[in-house]
């Protein structure tokens, strides 16, 4: 999933693809020029900041980057 918060800053949803799968990675961008190219399935790697962790729901990455 890619889409923009409340406060309009862009973000990620990222899985393993795993359809039992609970908890998602929700990575936020600082520029959304980063995330606007990005297709749903493409395989990419990406550096941030886990600040908090709440398994019943999505992990925030805070800072987040694509490392091509």
């Amino acid at each position: 999933e890619i889409n923009k918060n409340g406060d309009d800053k862009p973000y990620i949803i990222l899985t393993s693809g795993d359809e039992f799968e609970v908890t998602e990675l929700q990575c936020y961008f600082d520029d959304e020029s980063e995330v606007k190219e990005l297709k749903k399935g493409k395989i990419i790697t990406i550096t941030g900041k886990i600040k908090d962790v709440n398994p019943k729901f999505n992990i925030p990455v805070e800072d987040c980057t694509i490392v091509k």
